[in-house]
C-alpha cells in the first residue's frame, strides 16, 4: 500500500506499473526523473510526496526536473497535482483517464502541456497556469469537464480565460470550453 524510496534519484520507467493495491509513494531523496509509465494504472494511488510533506495528492518536489510519458496515467485515484518549480514540462499522456483528478497547479517553470496530458480526467474542475506558460497541444482537455475555476496569471502573455474558455491572448484558437 506505501511506498518509501530512499535510494535513487530516478523512480524508472514502468517501476510500479499495474501495482493496484499502491496507495502512496513517499519520496526521501532529492528525486530529478520519474520515467514513462512508472506509476501507470495504479488505481488506488493517491499520494506522491516528500516524507516533509502532510498534504495529499502528487506533489512534486522542486528537484524533480523530468517526469515522462504516462507516468501517472490511469491513476483514477488522484484527486489533486501540484508541480512546484522545476519541471518545464507536463509530458504526453501524463495524466490520461485520472478520472478522479480535480485540482492542478502548474508552476511558473511549466512552459509546455503536451498532447493528450489531460484527457479522459473528467471530473478536472481548477486548474492554475503560471506566468511562462507558451505551449499547450491541441488535445490536452479532450472528455474533460467544465472548468469551474481557471486562474492564469496575470504576467502569462499568451493564455487567457473568458466565458469558461481557455483561448490564446489573441483569442484565435479555444483549448477548451
Amino acid at each position: 500500500k506505501k511506498v518509501t524510496l530512499t535510494k535513487d534519484t530516478m523512480i524508472p520507467a514502468a517501476a510500479f506499473k499495474n501495482f493496484v493495491a499502491l496507495e502512496e509513494v513517499v519520496l526521501v531523496n532529492e528525486f530529478t526523473s520519474i520515467e514513462d509509465h512508472a506509476f501507470q494504472n495504479c488505481i488506488k494511488l493517491e499520494t506522491v510526496k516528500l516524507a516533509s510533506d502532510e498534504n495529499k495528492g502528487v506533489i512534486l518536489p522542486a528537484s524533480v526536473q523530468t517526469v515522462k510519458e504516462a507516468a501517472f496515467s490511469g491513476c483514477s485515484s488522484l484527486v489533486k497535482v501540484i508541480f512546484n518549480e522545476g519541471v518545464t514540462e507536463v509530458a504526453e499522456d501524463l495524466f490520461k483517464a485520472c478520472a478522479s483528478l480535480v485540482d492542478v497547479t502548474l508552476s511558473d517553470t511549466i512552459t509546455t502541456i503536451n498532447s493528450g496530458a489531460f484527457n479522459g480526467c473528467s471530473n478536472l474542475k481548477t486548474l492554475k497556469i503560471g506566468k511562462n506558460l507558451e505551449t499547450i497541444a491541441s488535445d490536452v482537455f479532450t472528455a474533460t469537464s467544465l472548468f469551474e475555476s481557471l486562474e492564469i496569471d496575470s504576467e502569462n502573455p499568451n493564455y487567457v480565460f473568458k466565458d469558461h474558455a481557455l483561448l490564446s491572448k489573441d483569442e484565435t484558437i479555444l483549448h477548451t470550453y
